[in-house]
């Protein structure tokens, strides 16, 4: 059995992720170093008018196929995919180009404030302005969200309480509540509930609003389905790809785990999905940008993955046997990724009934 993982997008921006994953230790985020500034991939999907790369969907994608491949968890859509989108909705020049520039050149680190719920938390905070019209009021809980250690400003979505309408406002990481309740997701990743009890933010905060706003926010949904696809994908071929290796070199009986024949089917099977998932994905990239039914699209792709991932998933345990249980395995931690992105942005379930929902309208 022999096996090599193929990159989504091959190229440079995507050996320098892998080579980046593949060296990154406990001790570098111990130094307090912030990898995407060091990296400049803040910069990717800004425009080179804003200061930024001027880089594309896939430059992106090579750089999340880079680092999934070593279960690496760092907050890389939260700053370098929603937050370019998001600030897109900002109507006025010169305060788009202040933030987008300055995220560009280092100076600012501005990461989204969401959660992993399908609407990445815009239904959690409700906002009121108050009766001299100088400040909104926010209220709600946000559960299950990730703070970046480095960020110095966060995007806040928020719906209007009277008019249902979006929001997207600018916090100053210091002004946020602090963590009601702090855990560990299943793959490692620390996150945190939020309560907003009558924050007051400055009426110049809100960046954006109205159809503005949720034309963003609807972008930035669809990219974080999207970017949790290509996480996904990048984590099945290197999962696949470590698994054949154990067995090759793992022996029982004195002869290797891979001359078992029920093993080989086995890992065939989790071939056969790998390669059905990764064609999918393609064909989402290759129209991502100018399909209609984008979001229709990334709804069937995300059912499709949910099952091929759990099936690896489980399957890989299976074939490492006891090593499958110990995080210190690379396949192990592969395998929690893979679980857990099931369950983000909205689960099979969910979007069986918003595909249901949008056939039956």
């Amino acid at each position: 059995m022999t096996f090599t993982t193929q990159a989504l997008v091959e190229g440079p921006v995507f050996d320098s992720a892998l080579r980046f994953a593949a060296d990154y230790t406990d001790q570098q985020q111990a130094d307090n170093l912030d990898p995407i500034i060091e990296m400049g991939w803040a910069a990717t999907l800004i425009p080179e008018q804003e200061g930024g790369a001027g880089g594309n969907l896939d430059d992106l994608v090579a750089i999340i196929d880079g680092l999934g491949q070593h279960a690496l968890a760092l907050p890389l859509l939260e700053r370098c995919a929603l937050t370019p989108l998001l600030l897109a909705a900002v109507e006025q020049p010169a305060i788009r180009r202040r933030w987008l520039n300055g995220i560009a050149n280092g100076s600012y680190a501005i990461s989204t404030l969401c959660t992993t719920q399908p609407d990445l938390g815009l239904g959690a905070l409700k906002a009121t302005i108050d009766l001299s019209g100088e400040r909104f009021t926010l209220r709600g809980q946000l559960l299950g969200t990730t703070l970046s250690p480095h960020a110095t400003h966060y995007l806040v979505l928020a719906k209007h309480s009277h008019t249902e309408q979006a929001l997207l406002f600018l916090m100053d990481a210091t002004d946020l509540p602090g963590p009601t309740k702090r855990y560990r997701s299943i793959d490692g990743i620390q996150t945190v509930d939020i309560a907003f009890e009558g924050i007051n933010v400055p009426i110049a905060q809100c960046l954006a609003q109205g159809i503005s706003a949720q034309a963003a926010i609807a972008a930035a949904q669809n990219m974080a389905l999207l970017a949790t696809a290509v996480d996904t994908v990048s984590a099945l071929g290197s999962l696949l790809a470590h698994t054949i290796q154990y067995l090759k070199t793992r022996t029982q009986f004195d002869v290797p785990l891979s001359s078992f024949q029920a093993l080989r089917h086995r890992t065939v099977e989790m071939y056969v999905r790998y390669e059905s998932a990764r064609g999918m994905l393609q064909e989402c990239l290759r129209h991502a940008l100018t399909d209609p039914e984008q979001t229709r699209r990334l709804r069937l792709l995300k059912l499709c993955l949910g099952d091929a991932a759990r099936f690896c998933a489980q399957a890989a345990i299976q074939l490492h046997g006891g090593m499958g249980m110990s995080e210190e395995t690379l396949a192990a931690r592969l395998a929690q990724r893979l679980i857990t992105n099931e369950y983000r942005y909205g689960d099979r379930l969910f979007h069986v009934k918003a595909l249901r929902e949008s056939h039956s309208s």
